[in-house]
């Protein structure tokens, strides 16, 4: 009788490991997938790009002012910036809603690269305000872009990955962007600060143009479509 019950002894099977989803897959290549990988990559040279400069001009100002001998117009720089941005957000949201993210993605980097330079060889106080007010017009013009872009080229599911991209993208120039732009205006005066920025501004531009081209491919709408009729779907 023992041997019978031990012969038909019943056996458990063991759990296997469970499957990772095709969510959790999914998620995981939002970012770097071959028809987003170009979009990912301009959105981000971009996001870092103007914290770089927020960053920079906020270490570099106090030397600059003073090079200038504008002690009395310290807060101008700044409160030139923010008019600019806010006017350049209004105008770039009205142009978003009738031709798209497309021009805003071009003109916004080639206009900041403009104000980097005048800011960056400004003789006086007031070459200077006018190079921050230009580089307030480009951050404005391409804020409203690359959200309406992150918009239009992700689903709701992937903006979260892609707006946590974008926050981190300012961990790198907080931890370095002052220390660097410390070392560039001790060494080459107030003025370098902002030119040092000229190389990674052309950059983003090139590759926000590159992103642009291809949004072909992220599916949106060309000129013949419409986008008018391509935003109401």
């Amino acid at each position: 009788m023992r041997w019978r019950l031990q012969a038909y002894r019943v056996t458990t099977p063991q759990a296997s490991a469970p499957e990772p989803s095709t969510s959790e897959t999914a998620g995981r290549s939002v970012l770097w997938s071959r028809e987003h990988r170009t979009t990912t990559a301009g959105l981000l040279l971009i996001v870092t790009l103007m914290a770089f400069e927020n960053l920079g001009v906020a270490t570099a100002m106090p030397t600059m002012v003073a090079d200038l001998d504008g002690g009395g117009l310290y807060s101008w720089p700044f409160t030139a910036f923010l008019v600019a941005s806010v006017v350049a957000t209004v105008l770039s949201g009205r142009v978003c809603d009738r031709r798209g993210p497309v021009p805003s993605l071009v003109a916004g980097p080639a206009v900041f690269l403009v104000g980097l330079l005048v800011a960056g060889f400004a003789p006086s106080m007031a070459m200077l305000l006018l190079g921050r007010f230009l580089q307030g017009l480009g951050t404005g013009t391409v804020l409203v872009a690359t959200s309406l872009l992150v918009a239009l080229v992700f689903t709701d599911r992937e903006r979260p990955v892609v707006y946590a991209a974008n926050a981190a993208a300012w961990v790198l120039p907080a931890v370095v962007g002052p220390p660097i732009a410390g070392f560039v205006t001790d060494a080459w005066g107030g003025g370098g600060s902002s030119t040092g920025w000229r190389r990674w501004c052309r950059s983003a531009w090139c590759c926000g143009c590159r992103c642009c081209a291809g949004s072909r491919h992220t599916g949106l709408p060309s000129r013949r479509r419409g986008w008018r009729a391509w935003a109401s779907r």
